[in-house]
């Protein structure tokens, strides 16, 4: 999978030892913060941010929230679960204003 650099932001296999383009230090910046499997939910913890769009493979996932920098947590739930209760949810609120 493709994932951003948390340096420069250049989309970077999440395999890479380092970032090609900065030479962030990605693996270890992936270890030190324990975000491993990008098929799980990834939530930005100071401003909610949800990377919903990553569920429908419209963007490649960012490890520092995109909005506010802060770095991402990865959750225990699934990206596909999380996107149908998300669009559940918010269809349900719609309809019932």
């Amino acid at each position: 999978m493709k994932i951003h650099c948390p340096e420069c932001n250049k989309v970077i296999s999440q395999h890479a030892e380092s970032c090609p383009e900065c030479g962030f230090p990605l693996q270890k910046f992936l270890n030190e913060n324990n975000l491993h499997n990008f098929d799980k939910f990834l939530l930005c913890p100071k401003c909610a941010h949800g990377q919903y769009l990553q569920a429908l493979d419209i963007i490649d996932p960012y490890v520092k929230c995109e909005y506010c920098g802060e770095i991402i947590v990865e959750t225990n739930e699934d990206i596909k679960q999380m996107m149908k209760l998300s669009v559940a949810t918010e269809t349900h609120e719609q309809y019932n204003e």
